[in-house]
């Protein structure tokens, strides 16, 4: 539950809040059999990560602000497709049109 709080969590949560998706249900399973279903509440995620210990949504809304910020700035051409690559812990941002 750990690496799901800290990672998927994340991740269900950031698409779900800018797409305005009010609950996300979640399928835990052992050995490849579902054991548990929970549904969670989208506005409640961050509050419940930090409370844990682990991530922050403001920051994360933060980050996703200046990686679009970043993209608008640097597409010249919006027929190409782009490539975003990131090193961690945000050491840098790259983007290069990729060949497709």
């Amino acid at each position: 539950r750990i690496s799901f709080q800290k990672y998927k969590l994340l991740k269900f949560w950031i698409q779900s809040y800018l797409v305005g998706v009010p609950l996300i249900k979640c399928g835990f399973r052992k050995d490849h059999i579902l054991k548990e279903v929970e549904t969670f509440e989208t506005l409640k995620i961050p509050r419940m990560a930090r409370d844990k210990g682990g991530w922050n949504g403001n920051v994360c809304l933060n980050f996703a602000s200046e990686i679009l910020k970043f993209i608008r700035k640097n597409v010249k051409d919006p027929s190409k497709v782009y490539r975003i690559s990131y090193s961690a812990p945000w050491d840098s941002i790259r983007m290069y049109v990729s060949p497709r």
